[in-house]
């Protein structure tokens, strides 16, 4: 299960970054848990939807490290933007059963530029696109 969760999750990251929302879909188990900053959402198509409303300002996924133990792989990577906020490291907990994603749970750490900055104002605007998630 080792191998296949691994690339489950990789092909997952991957496909979100190129807005692949088909295969996304696929990956996702229809009773799919979500748990991120100050939300939770059940069901991959609410989840899906959140992606769709992400593609506007996210450009690709840049996977830094992925650790695998057993059907959980966690996944940090660069949420890459087309804003002034560029990347925005993310970090996905993930469970995998059957080939698909059973849980998300998000975890994101927002200032990781020096606030005030005009980067650190784009992160904020970038960021607000990630509260998405939230809705």
């Amino acid at each position: 299960m080792t191998n296949e969760a691994k690339q489950v999750a990789l092909e997952y990251i991957e496909a979100c970054g190129r807005k692949d929302y088909d295969t996304v879909s696929r990956l996702l188990s229809p009773s799919m848990t979500f748990v991120g900053p100050g939300n939770a959402l059940t069901g991959a198509a609410p989840y899906l939807a959140v992606f769709q409303r992400l593609g506007p300002v996210w450009s690709r996924s840049d996977v830094k490290k992925v650790f695998v133990d057993g059907d959980e792989v966690v996944v940090i990577y660069d949420f890459v933007t087309d804003t002034p906020a560029g990347a925005v490291p993310i970090v996905e907990w993930l469970r995998v059963e059957d080939g698909q994603i059973a849980s998300v749970i998000l975890i994101l750490r927002p200032g990781h530029v020096q606030a005030g900055s005009r980067q650190a104002r784009a992160s904020r605007r970038s960021m607000s696109h990630l509260r998405l998630l939230r809705s």
